[in-house]
This record gives C-alpha cells, structure tokens and sequence, in this order.
C-alpha cells in the first residue's frame, strides 16, 4: 500500500458505515472476519508472510475486496438519504448538498467493475449534465 494511513483510515470508516454489516457470509478466513477492520491485524499478516511491519497490496486485497462494494452500497445509501430530502439540505446546508450532487457514487460493485474505475475522468454530471444551481432551482 502506497499510503498507510490512507487504509487504516478506510478500515475504520468501514467499521463505522457498516456496523450492521454481517461478516458472516463473507468469503474470509474466520479469523480474517473477527479482525477485519483491525488495520494492526493486517500489518501483523504481512509482517507473518515476511513483508514487513506494513500492509502489502497482497495482503490488504483481502479486505478490500470485500470491503469497497458494501462501502460503495452504505455510500449510495447515504446518497438517496440526501436526495430524499433535498430542500431540507437546500436550506441548512447547500454546501453538503452540493458536495453529495457534485461527487455521484459508482455503480460499480463487483470486483472487477471496480477495478477498473478511472477516478481521473471527468466526473458524468447527474440528470444529464444539469449543474448544480440549476438542479437547485427545480427543487
């Protein structure tokens, strides 16, 4: 992993968003599932499989593989919360509203479709291009 705290930050955002989230069916070892927000756990992996005191790509593949989809689904459903109460956003707070229209959740959930997001293109507008103020004004 190229930046440390980038993961351990992603893992316990993960352990707050998805606290009702059953690790029961994931495809992990049992002993993967009891610690899979645990960013120490990892280290320790790598460090048994003789990489180092860091998370390597291979080990932290294991818990973001099954980790990012149902960060993305919490994250979508977060988004059509918003929505859902948009001219309440619109008047106590237009900057998160904006912030929530301006960057769309992906679509993608499997690994592969994730895989090949490219976060460098320009981001596809939301109802077919409308910028934001003109959204606002139909609400």
């Amino acid at each position: 992993m190229q930046n440390q705290d980038d993961f351990a930050t992603f893992l316990e955002v993960c352990r707050v968003l998805l606290v009702n989230q059953s690790t029961s069916e994931l495809d992990l070892d049992e002993k993967d599932k009891k610690y899979l927000y645990s960013y120490q756990y990892w280290c320790n992996e790598s460090d048994k499989d003789g990489f180092g005191d860091e998370v390597v790509n291979y080990i932290a593949q294991k818990p973001l593989k099954v980790l990012f989809p149902l960060f993305l689904q919490a994250l979508d459903q977060y988004e059509r919360r918003v929505f859902a109460g948009e001219y309440f956003w619109l008047h106590k707070d237009r900057t998160y509203l904006k912030l929530v229209y301006d960057n769309p959740i992906p679509t993608a959930r499997d690994h592969e479709s994730i895989r090949e997001l490219d976060y460098n293109e320009s981001v596809i507008r939301r109802n077919h291009g409308l910028c934001f103020h003109s959204y606002c004004a139909q609400i």
